[in-house]
């Protein structure tokens, strides 16, 4: 699910479709007016929002907003219910907040990470783009319970052409376990015929990450979401320091729908 609301939103648009596959994957351009009288301008707006390739599957959407809050955490409500209720693997939001040390505490992009993520989220800035042939090189942060993201990093990025460096960031030293992690994950990536290296990092994760993804030219960061509906001081500060798109990983859309269906 793409949210088309403003020029972030565009550009949010452009940086995924490299990543889309025709027959395979589908995305869901989404555009939320606040009453029915406002559904002609969103699907005025959305036939703007053109794919590079037109046998991409894109669904136009405009979706009358439900939450009571208002605002952007009555926003933030929406999109995300949103997702559910189409069983979304990801949302995509455009943002000028990523890299800010000072993110307006007003935006959209602030409430998610304060309030923390009901699915994996992407956030990208309209500085960033992709083309269809570019390498994609992809820095995923790993711990001990990563395996269901490193297999969405490997889902979602394109064997044989784009690399993934799998980072563990550890306390100055690391351990032989760090190395046995790396090694298996690395594995993993490879199998599954993914472009894929191993590098042990040391440091404050919301230091070390930015500073390792800035001298390797990385176009796109992933980390894990946290847990619950909270979102940590270390991960706001890895949100700030980051210059590049971040994928932050979070298995929890499905399992809520399939929840809400056996009650």
């Amino acid at each position: 699910i793409c949210c088309a609301y403003n020029d972030s939103g565009a550009a949010a648009f452009n940086f995924i479709q490299p990543l889309l596959r025709r027959g395979v994957d589908i995305i869901h351009l989404v555009h939320f007016v606040q009453a029915s009288k406002d559904v002609p301008f969103g699907q005025k707006l959305l036939e703007s929002f053109l794919p590079d390739d037109i046998f991409l599957d894109v669904k136009r959407e405009v979706v009358v907003r439900i939450s009571q809050e208002g605002g952007v955490v009555g926003m933030k409500s929406d999109i995300e219910e949103h997702a559910r209720r189409i069983n979304a693997t990801l949302i995509v939001l455009g943002t000028n907040a990523l890299g800010s040390v000072n993110p307006k505490t007003g935006s959209l992009t602030y409430n998610f990470m304060s309030r923390g993520l009901a699915c994996s989220t992407l956030f990208i800035n309209e500085e960033h783009g992709l083309e269809e042939d570019d390498e994609i090189r992809v820095s995923t942060a790993v711990t001990y319970t990563s395996t269901a993201m490193m297999d969405f990093v490997c889902q979602l990025f394109r064997p044989s052409r784009d690399t993934v460096t799998v980072i563990r960031c550890s306390k100055e030293g690391g351990s032989s376990d760090d190395s046995v992690m790396l090694g298996r994950y690395q594995e993993m990536g490879i199998n599954k015929g993914m472009r894929c290296t191993g590098r042990l990092i040391f440091g404050k994760p919301s230091i070390a990450l930015p500073e390792f993804v800035t001298q390797m030219k990385s176009e796109i960061l992933v980390v894990p979401a946290p847990a619950g509906t909270g979102m940590s001081p270390g991960m706001k500060r890895i949100f700030m320091n980051n210059k590049c798109p971040l994928l932050m990983f979070k298995d929890e859309c499905k399992k809520k729908v399939e929840d809400e269906d056996s009650s």
